[in-house]
């Protein structure tokens, strides 16, 4: 007789399941984001947080409040579950949300017990539901149906904090919530048992969560048409955008986008940023109140404008002060979250392997702009013209993206005295060796083009100056090919472009 299989029964232990889920890599600040993720896939435009002792204990409560679309009773029951959707399901463009877990592992990563409580956009009633590590200590999976006075009970208290203790804000002043999420137990802050534990959480709002969120969803709160606002404990939240000081953008070098496409009609775009040298002196025009340049150097990964990773180079590069001026904005959307790799709590993507190579190498080049932009630390200005002596035959400049370079000075007397002595057609040549000479100096692959970009501007010569100049040049047994490399290359052209007047002499 065949061998029957037989199989045993291995469900999770529900409690000892919750708890490690807790452990997802979740801070409070990520945990708070994940929820806002939802806010805002819910089409909200106002979350407000909040954070109170229970009662006259020193157990914490915090309040998670939008004013989005909401749920129905049947919608809430679904989105409690573990997990709410499938992982493989195509998502919409504005969908922040992946695994269909965000909601729940968040809030059991900082709490034992959950309520939500929801109503449909345009109704009064709310529905509630709560998870509770104490009831799945039954060995159950199952979550609280509140009660229609509970319910009110949980509404009443979010309602009289608010009015017990904040100010009014004008973006507050119609705030009417339409889903309300409410922490209870926060493991870990009421482990401290003290009179503290609501200071050190207000704390940690303060210094990490305020300067988090802002970066985190400053898209968000920068859209015109979205015009979210988050509130944390009465304070609105600012964003901060990486890429730009509070003054302009102007003094930020941008570097030419490389637009990747990939898999399912998606796409990675990348583009680098150099903040100017300027920005040692102005910090806090170009950081968060608690963060510094070296905090914020790096690769910033958005997912649909919701910022995943900062603050780094997510294990391409290793940090350091060298870097602090170099910021690069990576751009991904939501089609290929299994392929990126993109974690849990949302906080960390890794970019294909097909696609490293070219990351890399785009990096490396912005990282060593940054470097030569902060060697230009406590180099002195360029003087003024009024204050240069004419008597400098080489001039040093300092340019943004070319770093130190010369130039032979214009100005210089004998040179001066050169070019009045010469006629049009003699300066031409002048002109050339001078344009030869500071291409050497300064050791520029590609003379013919940058010369002009990277120099001042000398005066380009007319066609008939330079007919001469090739004529002449011709007689003296100069081959075409000399000719256009060491002269006419040195005015923008190649053996490919050269005007048609000035070819005829060369086939002559």
């Amino acid at each position: 007789m065949a061998n029957e299989i037989s199989y045993e029964d291995v469900t999770p232990n529900p409690e000892f399941l919750i708890k490690s889920i807790a452990e997802q890599g979740y801070t409070l600040e990520t945990a708070l984001a994940d929820l806002i993720d939802n806010s805002i896939t819910a089409k909200c435009d106002k979350i407000d947080i909040h954070s109170t002792l229970i009662g006259n204990s020193n157990r914490i409560r915090m309040f998670i409040a939008d004013n989005g679309v909401g749920m129905t009773e049947e919608q809430l029951t679904k989105n409690l579950k573990f997990p709410s959707s499938s992982i493989d399901e195509s998502r919409l463009e504005n969908d922040l949300g992946r695994f269909g877990l965000g909601l729940k592992t968040a809030s059991f990563s900082q709490s034992r017990k959950f309520t939500v409580l929801s109503r449909k956009k345009g109704t009064k009633k709310f529905s509630g539901r709560t998870w509770d590590v104490v009831v799945l200590k039954k060995g159950k999976w199952i979550i609280i149906k509140e009660s229609d006075k509970s319910i009110q009970d949980l509404i009443t208290s979010y309602k009289d904090y608010l009015s017990k203790r904040l100010d009014s804000t004008k973006q507050f002043s119609q705030f009417d919530p339409n889903t309300i999420v409410i922490w209870e137990g926060m493991f870990r802050f009421d482990e401290y048992y003290s009179k503290e534990t609501i200071t050190h959480l207000e704390t940690e709002l303060t210094k990490r969560t305020v300067d988090y969120l802002g970066t985190v969803f400053h898209k968000f709160i920068q859209n015109d048409k979205i015009k979210l606002t988050i509130r944390i404990n009465n304070d609105i939240i600012d964003p901060f955008d990486p890429f730009s000081s509070i003054e302009s953008t102007k003094k930020m070098q941008s570097m030419q986008p490389l637009v990747m496409p990939y898999q399912k009609k998606d796409f990675i775009k990348i583009q680098g940023f150099i903040l100017p040298v300027e920005a040692l002196k102005e910090e806090r025009k170009w950081t968060t109140k608690n963060k510094s340049l070296t905090d914020l150097e790096g690769v910033y990964i958005y997912r649909e404008d919701r910022l995943i990773f900062f603050g780094g180079w997510n294990g391409l590069f290793r940090g350091g002060g060298k870097n602090k001026l170099a910021r690069i904005c990576i751009q991904v959307g939501n089609k290929n979250d299994k392929l990126l790799h993109l974690n849990v709590a949302k906080s960390k993507i890794t970019i294909p392997f097909e696609l490293i190579e070219r990351v890399v190498d785009y990096c490396k080049d912005v990282r060593s702009k940054a470097v030569l932009e902060l060697s230009r630390k406590g180099l002195k200005k360029k003087a003024s013209n009024s204050n240069k002596t004419k008597e400098v035959l080489l001039e040093k400049i300092f340019t943004t993206n070319k770093g130190v370079i010369y130039k032979i000075n214009k100005e210089y007397s004998v040179l001066k005295l050169l070019e009045k002595s010469l006629n049009p057609d003699q300066n031409v040549y002048l002109k050339t060796l001078l344009v030869s000479i500071n291409s050497l100096i300064n050791d520029q692959k590609s003379v013919n083009n940058d010369y002009i970009e990277i120099l001042e501007k000398a005066t380009t010569p007319d066609i008939s100056s330079l007919i001469n100049g090739v004529r002449q040049l011709k007689d003296e047994g100069m081959s075409k090919s000399d000719i256009v490399d060491l002269f006419l290359s040195k005015w923008g052209y190649s053996e490919t472009d050269v005007p048609e007047e000035i070819n005829n002499v060369l086939k002559d």
